[in-house]
């Protein structure tokens, strides 16, 4: 079989690109170019399943990632050719050499550097390696656990190269200006390492052969503070005597003298770097002080809460088959620092060869993250190292090795990935290692059996215990409402509540509440929550650090979420908003959860209120045009969602189109009902933005398909204000259909709230606003009003419309409004108590109803039939009904009927089984005046007087009983 095509290349330094024959080719989806990027690094190797499954998603695999595995490679064969991907029973295989993909390549140039025969030969091969990088970090873009491995292990190797080539360059004693631009090179690499000694004294070689001695005394100055500042240390021995040579002005020899290992080849070295010795204790000096480290900072004085997970650190440590490695992960603020560190103090007894603590510094706005190698330094110095291997694999092997058998406890707090942990993992057993971070480090617990802890925000108890110990059980008992709310402002995070309680213990007023006050108004809660002493004590501060290592794709979601009032969201509503696939949307809420900026509730992605008080600042930078854009979006999946789920019509219009995926709910309307429930906060809110910003046809469609929830599951107060936005949006177009329209819903609210004359005006309104207009809608307003007309006991007036509407109904042939003007009868004629007739003009209807699946219409008819069955004396019929209602209410969230149906069943249990049955009727009748009220529902008063009528009649058999 012939081979691949020669002509195919992969390059991963920079960002990801293919080509064949020299044409750049579509790599697709950010996930299948991470499969890509693991088939690329193992060019010509077989790559099981499972590797390409843990390289892409790492911990938090789905179920169907291999599934994906298969479509990612399937499209990797489109675009490269099937004899270049080739399947594999287990795995797949990119058949091209390894010189085809640029990373491999410059690791074959780097290897030939270090067995050239000569300088010059070295020299040329480190820049042929060099060369291949091209702008940008290395698989920028790409996403999983492998990519962001290799992003950083490539950027070392860049490093490397570089300071080895300027070794090269000293050692050649080669040219002034070659010199200096090897200088300059290098010179751009110290702020992202500023640890790196053996990048130092290349420089300062560098530097001093092209004549600029004082800058690179310069370079050792800075170099000696840093190391003393952030690590506690002095320069190792080699910068040292590089120093004093420079100082002494002794001119450096033009070539350096090769260091020779038993059976290698000679590798030349400038003056001050560190041989590459082949056993990593080499060369070592230590203190031989015996006194065991103890470096773990002071606990806090007010630590309250945790034991649940101080309970599990303690027994994972004491548990000699236990993890050891644990990591506490959460938001920026939660206690992850407080909890490693209390929880080292508690094991000091168990740890007798000391306690080491390092700050990673992963989130540190003021700091770069320490360096693996720096991070070793620091611990090899706690141990009494005074001078350390240059080279990070000696430096690993000689931690490990000095560490072996001891009974250490190592916190590592703040660190920012799995790369700058992994080398600091004692290879031993019988250390035990705690690890803080906002990342979920799933490399830790896929590779090292690492156990995690996810800190949450803290419960009320633990909350109002840290506030009682930092101002005073006196303080908090005298303001339990004022407390109560401070919690609930500073999202129960434990760092904002301590800087609130700071701020009430010293600042103006002195009390709870005027911290309150001052909270309230969520623009400016940032400010508030800031001791004006640097980021690290302010909770903008704190947030800033997590939002700045987002990506743009995360920090857009972030900033959308944000930007519209949306309390939380789905992964479809958020493909919407954003407008990408759901795929994607549910990548970037995954990642946006990692960096715990969104929690995950019940299925949906909540954003707590101060990260959405950051990420709103953050939204400034959207423009009007974008805000806009996503607003439409939005509100344009919701209409669709709500018209594509509906069996009936509630308004004849022309639904917009949408692009994005709405969910597909069960067809009998319960499962609608629940999801416009959990959604109606958002949508209510939407609504109000919408109309203030002009998306006019969306708010009235939106609002016209929210009928059913709010009749049978919400607020008639709240539903009132619904409507007003929507009929005010229905003006501003000019549109008298919708305007009726929203005129007949805006009666059924009026009624519910029991102001029938107001919804026999809107209702008046709503006809003549369809005079002469022969739409079928006619019969929704002509049925509502017969229902009104009904409750203001006018039964004449009532009755005539009723029939009006089930007629026409019934010439329109309208499934929908035969069932719901056949409701109206049935409740009229229950209402007069003409049992006959209610029951012939109910029955129908319900049959309908059922067939139909009009769930909401079969509740209401089921408690008029049983209103009626009870009417006629049958009161078992009548009590199957009501309970029919409840399952029916139950799997919907129907609260309306439910009620309805509640106080159905009280009135039967008195009727039917008279003292006996009074405690049942009294539990029934209660429940349903919880809801009515919980409503606002005018039937509330009828409950209560039906209430009022047990009591008396328990009283009065009371008293006949002590008479006889």
């Amino acid at each position: 079989m012939p081979g691949p095509p020669a002509s195919t290349r992969v390059s991963v330094l920079g960002a990801l690109h293919a080509a064949v024959d020299g044409r750049e080719v579509d790599l697709g989806a950010p996930k299948q170019r991470a499969v890509l990027a693991v088939l690329a690094l193992h060019a010509g190797e077989h790559v099981g399943h499972d590797v390409l499954i843990d390289a892409t998603w790492g911990e938090r695999a789905p179920a169907s990632a291999r599934g994906s595995v298969h479509t990612y490679v399937s499209g990797l064969r489109r675009a490269l050719g099937a004899d270049v991907v080739r399947r594999r029973a287990t795995g797949y295989v990119l058949d091209l050499p390894p010189d085809a993909v640029d990373a491999l390549r410059a690791e074959r140039h780097a290897r030939e550097a270090r067995d050239a025969p000569d300088l010059p030969a070295a020299l040329a091969a480190l820049d042929a390696a060099l060369a291949l990088w091209r702008q940008g970090d290395a698989l920028a873009g790409v996403p999983g656990p492998f990519a962001a491995r290799q992003r950083t292990r490539l950027a070392q190797l860049r490093v490397r190269l570089l300071v080895e080539r300027t070794e090269v360059v000293v050692a050649t004693g080669t040219d002034a200006a070659s010199l200096a631009d090897a200088a300059d090179r290098l010179a751009s690499e110290v702020a992202a390492h500023p640890y790196d000694e053996r990048l130092r004294c290349a420089l300062m070689s560098a530097l001093h052969g092209s004549g600029r001695t004082a800058a690179a005394l310069e370079q050792y100055e800075d170099l000696r503070r840093t190391l003393a500042a952030d690590l506690g240390i002095d320069p190792g021995a080699g910068a040292q005597d590089l120093h004093a040579r420079l100082l002494a002005d002794q001119r450096m020899p033009t070539r350096a003298a090769p260091v020779r290992a038993a059976g290698t080849t000679s590798v030349a070295v400038a003056p001050g770097a560190a041989p590459a010795a082949s056993a990593a204790v080499a060369g070592t000096q230590s203190t031989g002080t015996g006194m065991p480290p103890a470096q773990l900072p002071s606990t806090l004085a007010t630590f309250v809460g945790r034991s649940r997970e101080l309970l599990e650190v303690l027994r994972l440590a004491g548990t000699p088959d236990g993890a050891r490695v644990v990591t506490v992960v959460g938001v920026g603020g939660v206690g992850k620092t407080s909890l490693a560190v209390r929880a080292g103090h508690m094991l000091r007894d168990r740890f007798t060869d000391g306690q080491l603590y390092v700050n990673l510094r992963g989130f540190d706005p003021r700091h770069p993250p320490v360096t693996p190698s720096a991070a070793l330094r620091q611990l090899l110095a706690a141990l009494g190292v005074l001078s350390a291997p240059q080279q990070h694999e000696q430096l690993v092997a000689l931690w490990r090795s000095m560490v072996a058998d001891r009974r250490l406890l190592v916190v590592l707090d703040n660190a920012a990935s799995t790369e700058q942990v992994e080398d600091l993992l004692p290879g031993s057993a019988s250390c035990f290692v705690l690890v803080t971070s906002r990342d979920r480090l799933g490399g830790l617990a896929v590779r090292h059996g690492a156990r995690c802890l996810p800190l949450t925000r803290f419960d009320p108890a633990e909350a109002r215990e840290l506030l009682e110990g930092t101002l005073g059980a006196d303080v908090v008992a005298g303001e339990p409402d004022a407390t109560r709310r401070l919690v609930e402002l500073c999202d129960a995070l434990p760092f904002a509540l301590r800087i609130a309680a700071e701020q009430v213990d010293t600042g103006p007023g002195a009390s709870i509440g005027a911290m309150v006050a001052r909270l309230e108004d969520s623009r400016h809660r940032l400010d508030v929550l800031d001791l004006d002493d640097g980021p690290s004590a302010s909770v903008r501060g704190v947030l800033a650090t997590s939002t700045a290592a987002l990506d743009d794709a995360q920090q857009r979601m972030l900033c959308l979420l944000a930007a519209l009032p949306c309390q939380s969201t789905s992964v479809l509503a958020s493909a919407a908003l954003v407008d990408v696939d759901p795929p994607r949307a549910a990548q970037l809420l995954g990642e946006l959860r990692e960096h715990h900026l969104l929690d995950l509730s019940d299925g949906r992605y909540v954003m707590h209120d101060l990260t959405r008080a950051h990420a709103a600042e953050l939204a400034d930078a959207l423009s009007d045009d974008e805000r806009a854009a996503a607003r439409d979006r939005l509100l344009t999946w919701y209409v669709c969602t709500l018209v594509a789920n509906m069996r009936h019509r509630l308004l004849q219009f022309d639904p917009p189109a949408t692009r994005h995926e709405v969910p597909v709910l069960v067809d009998d309307g319960s499962e609608l009902l629940r999801w416009t429930l959990a959604e109606l906060a958002n949508i209510t809110a939407l609504l109000r933005e919408g109309h203030a910003h002009g998306h006019h046809r969306l708010v009235w469609q939106l609002v016209v398909l929210l009928f059913e929830t709010y009749y049978a599951a919400a607020g008639a107060t709240e539903w009132l204000d619904v409507l007003r936005t929507g009929s005010r949006s229905a003006r501003a177009l000019g549109d008298t259909r919708a305007q009726a329209v929203l005129l007949n819903h805006e009666s059924v609210a009026c009624s519910r709230l029991g102001r029938n004359d107001a919804s026999v005006a809107r209702l008046r309104e709503a006809l003549r606003l369809l005079d002469g207009d022969r739409w079928w809608y006619r019969v929704s307003v002509v049925s509502n009003l017969a229902s009104t007309l009904r409750e203001a006991r006018e039964y004449d007036a009532a009755l005539a419309a009723a029939h009006e509407a089930h007629a026409a109904a019934v010439d329109l042939g309208d499934g929908y409004y035969q069932v719901a003007s056949g409701d109206v009868l049935c409740e009229l004629y229950a209402e007069l108590g003409q049992w006959g007739p209610a029951v012939r003009h109910g029955e129908p209807a319900l049959a309908l109803a059922r067939a139909d699946r009009h769930r909401v219409l079969e509740a209401n008819l089921l408690v008029n039939l049983g209103l009626a069955a009870d009417g006629l004396g049958d009161h078992d019929t009548a009590q199957r009904r009501f309970a029919r209602v409840l399952e029916l209410c139950a799997g919907m969230g129907d609260r309306y009927h439910e009620a309805l149906a509640l106080f159905g069943l009280a009135r039967v249990r008195a009727a039917r089984d008279g003292p006996a049955g009074a405690p049942g009727a009294r539990r029934d009748a209660e429940r349903a005046l919880e809801r009515f009220r919980e409503l606002g529902a005018e039937e509330a008063g009828a409950v209560q007087d039906f209430l009022a009528r047990l009591w008396v009649d328990a009283d009065d058999d009371a008293r006949v009983d002590v008479h006889r």
